[in-house]
């Protein structure tokens, strides 16, 4: 198997403390037309959290302004193409270099002004804003958007082997996918997000191809993905065996994000993949103090992980 030579686009999440949301300051995507720039905003999130809880009253008339040519609009066809060992993400027929982030706030503005393209979510329906309403104004001011379907977690409760809540779960994911599935502004769907966290019942992945062949059904036009925590062997492996529906598989990985290169050659991935969170180390990965709480790093420290995060790994690919 040969490795996967192509990353097809990162999402960088970062937490601001002064709202306590998620927010990005930049994002960089496959091969950033300005990878320097990436760097240096990574390296000053901190300075334009004032920014946050702003939303820019122009977006909101440009919505409006746009409304009718949504409604207008047909869905735009977005496709993972393979060209000699190497892959490529389409959108309207043309190279989709992503430059995202993952956004849990209304501000999208931001995003814009840090050269910004795609966002994405971690919940259809428990956003900060209604999804056609974030659609919209995505749509309105140029950005993608991959939306995130809720996804039951087996570490928070939910039994796997309850066809019935299984099912449920299913049909109303079916719900979201009708409604949003020819906005012009989608990019992708995530099916979950770290459902592999902790999991011990490999059926999470039948459901979640259960989910991708149903959005197949219904939309032709937009690949799926899962969004994995780390670089998961286990999971990767009931992938193989039970999801092979996907489109690409999504990982997300902080400070180990160095290592990425390493373990695809290690495991032989082959495949398609976004990283859909990157950035500072994670409070998992730092030291502790006697008492077990984890020492965080300072901003020094954060903007240097990001600097080589990129440089190291996600614009070598």
């Amino acid at each position: 198997m040969k490795p996967s030579k192509i990353l097809l686009s990162a999402f960088v999440t970062s937490i601001l403390s002064a709202t306590s949301v998620c927010h990005v300051a930049y994002a960089a995507g496959m091969v950033s037309s300005s990878p320097s720039l990436a760097v240096k905003k990574a390296g000053n999130m901190s300075n334009d959290a004032v920014a946050i809880n702003h939303v820019a009253g122009n977006s909101h008339v440009a919505v409006k302004r746009s409304k009718i040519a949504i409604k207008n609009q047909t869905p735009i066809k977005v496709e993972i193409i393979e060209e000699n060992g190497n892959y490529k993400l389409l959108r309207g027929g043309e190279p989709y270099q992503v430059r995202g982030a993952g956004i849990s706030s209304t501000d999208l503005d931001s995003l814009v002004k840090f050269g910004g393209n795609s966002m994405r979510n971690w919940a259809v329906d428990n956003h900060a804003e209604p999804a056609e309403q974030l659609l919209d104004r995505a749509y309105a001011m140029g950005i993608t958007v991959s939306l995130c379907l809720e996804f039951a977690r087996e570490r928070h409760g939910f039994d796997y082997d309850d066809n019935a809540a299984v099912a449920k779960q299913l049909a109303e994911n079916r719900v979201r996918v009708e409604k949003y599935k020819d906005h012009p502004a989608l990019l992708t769907w995530i099916i979950g997000n770290e459902v592999n966290f902790d999991f011990t019942n490999p059926k999470v992945f039948d459901a979640v191809n259960d989910t991708a062949k149903m959005i197949k059904e219904l939309d032709p036009n937009h690949p799926t993905t899962t969004a994995l925590a780390g670089f998961d062997k286990k999971a990767l492996v009931a992938i193989a065996e039970r999801a092979p529906d996907l489109d690409f598989i999504s990982f997300q990985m902080y400070a180990d994000l160095l290592n990425l290169p390493q373990y695809i050659k290690e495991f032989g991935f082959d495949k398609p993949y976004f990283i859909t969170e990157w950035g500072a180390v994670g409070h998992w990965e730092v030291h502790t103090t006697e008492w077990g709480a984890p020492v965080e790093n300072t901003s020094t420290e954060k903007a240097s992980n990001y600097s080589k995060s990129y440089s190291q790994v996600l614009e070598s690919l």
